[in-house]
């Protein structure tokens, strides 16, 4: 007896352990290390208001100018690749434009006044544009798609502002899954703005209407909800970073863990104005500010001692 009590004794205090240990993991901050911010071009030295930001699929990152309606492409040492779009109606034109997302050798950008995703390769050339996903063979044109995200995978997610609803897509355009609808359920969505998808699929919105940022798995099912609890307007954007997940108000930046906890949370005034946009490849973060770009090494602080 004695033998089989001194056994679990070291069973419950090793489990104890790896509590410990697995609560320290969700609680660990990190530090951002400023680089080069992008405030302009060669023969351009102000920029209009940026509205998103995300990391170009080859090298470097793009940014969506609202002004001129430009999609801008810098490499990784912030220097001025080439750019597309501009106003208009013909493929690659923007009229409208709100959100990016980057996968494989496109990028997208979302167009709600026209009504499509526009889309370019790599170089910025124009592709077809995406006006409508099929819903059990039949077309499902897209109204005002405000934001999308796209995984590794081909698969991506939509969200449709006239309906406050998001749409879960197949490489091959077919919908798969509407979640979110406008209603009385725990997971309906009032005012979607952004949606980011994980490298294992997992898909967040973030809704300043219902002030919450809803959760689902790749399959659309509910898998919780984060209350933004703050009086400031919010969350108006949103970023992976391996597991957890980085969430914004316009005066506010915040950390959360897995379980939802805010690790640490950054004032906008940090930033020099309120947060239009963020993408997190895991190593950088970018933050859409006013008319500039911010970037920063992101590190875990137990690196950094």
């Amino acid at each position: 007896m004695r033998i089989l009590s001194t056994y679990l004794i070291r069973i419950l205090t090793h489990a104890s352990l790896l509590l410990i240990l697995a609560s320290a993991s969700y609680a660990q901050p990190v530090s951002l290390h400023p680089l080069p911010a992008i405030t302009g071009l060669p023969d351009q030295p102000a920029l209009g208001p940026i509205v998103a930001v995300n990391f170009h699929p080859d090298d470097g990152f793009v940014m969506l100018e609202s002004d001129n309606q430009r999609l801008l492409h810098f490499n990784r040492a912030g220097r001025f690749v080439g750019e597309a779009g501009g106003f208009g109606f013909g493929d690659g034109a923007l009229r409208g434009a709100t959100d990016l997302t980057c996968a494989g050798f496109e990028i997208w950008v979302c167009d709600p006044l026209a009504g499509r995703i526009v889309r370019y390769d790599t170089r910025l050339a124009p592709l077809e544009p995406w006006t409508e996903a099929l819903e059990r063979g039949t077309q499902a044109p897209f109204t005002r798609p405000v934001s999308v995200a796209r995984a590794e995978s081909g698969d991506a997610v939509l969200i449709e502002q006239d309906r406050s609803e998001a749409w879960l897509l197949d490489p091959e355009g077919r919908l798969l899954e509407r979640i979110g609808q406008f209603g009385e359920m725990e997971h309906s969505f009032s005012d979607p703005v952004r949606v980011e998808i994980s490298n294992d699929g997992a898909v967040a919105v973030a809704d300043p209407g219902q002030q919450t940022v809803f959760l689902f798995d790749r399959f659309g099912t509910p898998r919780g909800y984060r209350p933004w609890n703050d009086a400031r307007p919010g969350p108006v954007t949103i970023a992976w970073y391996h597991d957890h997940l980085f969430v914004a108000g316009t005066d506010v930046l915040r950390l959360l863990n897995p379980r939802g906890q805010i690790v640490q949370e950054w004032e906008a005034d940090l930033f020099g104005g309120a947060i239009h946009d963020l993408t997190c490849d895991g190593q950088q973060l970018l933050i859409a500010v006013g008319n500039t770009a911010l970037r920063f090494r992101i590190s875990q602080d137990s690196d950094s001692e």
